[in-house]
């Protein structure tokens, strides 16, 4: 049976190259700073996605109506 520490030390023999491992993998945060940052720009090309697609939907009124449908009160 293995030898349990409790002081963050490897055991005597131990290998050391678990607890790097463990550290290197989250610890500094990137994995949830990527996923803020993901989480931020989906939204945004959603909105983007749906203006664009008004504009192009809103073209032929334009055309007609000319851009006085903005701007008059008829």
């Amino acid at each position: 049976m293995a030898a349990i520490t409790l002081s963050g030390q490897p055991a005597p023999g131990g290998d050391t190259r678990a607890p790097a491992l463990r550290r290197s993998l989250g610890r500094d945060g990137s994995m949830i700073r990527w996923a803020g940052g993901a989480a931020a720009v989906i939204p945004l090309l959603a909105l983007g996605f749906v203006l664009v697609t008004l504009v192009i939907e809103a073209l032929p009124a334009i055309r007609f109506n000319g851009l006085h449908f903005f701007t008059g009160t008829d």
